[in-house]
């Protein structure tokens, strides 16, 4: 079963960053293997992850515990990105 992306900027000639409309999480994959979905019943279920970013200003002690939340080893595949403006 194919999963469904939203393809999300051209990184190179020959790779593109999708978005995955069903779980959120993103990859950078080749070209060759992004293909439109097959006219099937799930290819009209509307979308379960959506883009998000919050724009906040963090003290030190907030982000640390936001990547220790982050932690890839304990919640492999959340996609978190955290900026501390300056």
């Amino acid at each position: 079963m194919p999963f469904r992306a939203e393809v999300i900027s051209l990184k190179s000639a020959d790779t593109v960053e999708l978005l995955f409309l069903d779980y959120g999480n993103t990859a950078v994959v080749d070209i060759s293997e992004v293909y439109a979905l097959p006219d099937q019943e799930f290819s009209t279920w509307p979308r379960i992850a959506f883009p998000i970013q919050f724009n906040v200003d963090l003290n030190d002690a907030q982000l640390a515990k936001i990547e220790e939340f982050a932690d890839p080893a304990f919640n492999e595949g959340l996609v978190i990105f955290v900026s501390n403006p300056p």
